[in-house]
C-alpha cells in the first residue's frame, strides 16, 4: 500500500449491527471482530470522503479498490494514480485525458466514470461498481467451454466497436481488463450481427493492421480520423474495464 496515501480513519460502523466502532482501528484492510455483535469486519483504508474496501488489482501505475462514496451512499470503484507516478504533470495528464475519455462513454459494455479528482496530490477517477469476476481469473479457476468463449469475445467485440464509433481506443486489452457480469437485457445475441461487428472494427485499423487484439498483439486499435465525432477523439483508455458478460 506504498503506492497509495491513507487518510486516518476517524470512525466508521459495522455493517451488520450498525454500532459505530471506536478507535483506534487496526490496520487498513486487516480483520476485527464487532464488540456488539461479533460480526468480522475488514477495516476500511480512508481516501478523501472514500472508505477502500478491497484492492481489487494493482499495476505499476495504479490501484484500483472497491470502495464506498458516503455522500451518494452508493459502492463505487476507485482507480488511484501511484504516488510516485503522481509526481510526474506529463502522467498526471495523461490520466486526467483517460478519466474524460472514458467519462465521455456510452456503451453498457464499459464501466462508466463518475467523478475524477486529485486528493493526498494524487489524482483518482470514480467509476460503476460492478459485482462480477475479472477474465484472468475465471481462466485460472474453470475450464471454458466452446460458448462461453464465444460469448465472451462477443461482449468485447461490441465494447470495442462502441468505443471506436465514440472516437476512443482502448490501449490494454487482456483478460485483467475485462470484468464478466450477467448479460444486459438489450445486448445483441446474433452471431451475424457479432461477425458484421467484426468486420466493422477491422475496418477501422490502419492498413496492415487486421488482428483482433489479444494480450500479445494489444494495443493495435488506432481510430480513423475520418470517422471522429467524439471531441476526445484520438484519445487512449489504458486499464478500463471492459463489461464482457456471460449468460
Amino acid at each position: 500500500m506504498q503506492d497509495v496515501t491513507l487518510d486516518s480513519l476517524e470512525t466508521f460502523s459495522c455493517p451488520r449491527c450498525g454500532v459505530a466502532l471506536s478507535s483506534p482501528y487496526p490496520e487498513a484492510f486487516t480483520q476485527m471482530t464487532c464488540p456488539h455483535c461479533g460480526n468480522e469486519i475488514t477495516v476500511p483504508g480512508k481516501f478523501g470522503p472514500f472508505l477502500l474496501y478491497h484492492l481489487q488489482s494493482e499495476s505499476v501505475t495504479s490501484s484500483v479498490f472497491d470502495a464506498f462514496d458516503p455522500k451518494l451512499g452508493r459502492n463505487v470503484t476507485l482507480k488511484i494514480l501511484n504516488y510516485v507516478l503522481s509526481k510526474n504533470p506529463e502522467l498526471v495528464e495523461a490520466f486526467k485525458r483517460e478519466a474524460l475519455a472514458a467519462a465521455s462513454l456510452n456503451s453498457v459494455y464499459v464501466l462508466k466514470v463518475y467523478e475524477f479528482g486529485i486528493h493526498n496530490r494524487q489524482p483518482f477517477m470514480v467509476m460503476e461498481h460492478i459485482e462480477g469476476n475479472f477474465l484472468h481469473e475465471v481462466m485460472q479457476n474453470e475450464t471454458l467451454t466452446e460458448s462461453q468463449i464465444v460469448d465472451f469475445v462477443q461482449g468485447i467485440v461490441f465494447g470495442l466497436k462502441d468505443m471506436h464509433e465514440q472516437g476512443i481506443m482502448h490501449g490494454d486489452v487482456m483478460p485483467r481488463n475485462i470484468l464478466l457480469q450477467r448479460r444486459p437485457e438489450n445486448r445483441p445475441s446474433d452471431y451475424q450481427e457479432l461477425n458484421q461487428h467484426l468486420h466493422e472494427l477491422k475496418s477501422l485499423m490502419p492498413r496492415g493492421q487486421r488482428e483482433i487484439p489479444t494480450p500479445t498483439n494489444a494495443p493495435v486499435y488506432h481510430v480513423n480520423r475520418t470517422e471522429q465525432r467524439n471531441p476526445l477523439a484520438g484519445s487512449c483508455c489504458w486499464c478500463l474495464p471492459v463489461s464482457c458478460l456471460p449468460c
